[in-house]
């Protein structure tokens, strides 16, 4: 019984974490895409990119 709950957490630390690093890797598309804009000086599109990021 003890190993079923040892194995559930463990999954479950897993499964967080994961979910962790895919918000990174949307935040950090979104801060490529601004300084895209950025340099483009499309400065409408970097702050609405910008604030997606923030939002993740």
């Amino acid at each position: 019984m003890k190993r079923k709950y040892v194995v559930l957490f463990l999954f479950s630390i897993m499964l967080l974490t994961g979910c962790a690093n895919i918000a990174s890797m949307r935040a950090s598309i979104q801060l490529k895409s601004a300084r895209k804009y950025l340099l483009s000086e499309d400065y409408e599109k970097a702050i609405v990119r910008l604030n997606k990021a923030i939002k993740i």
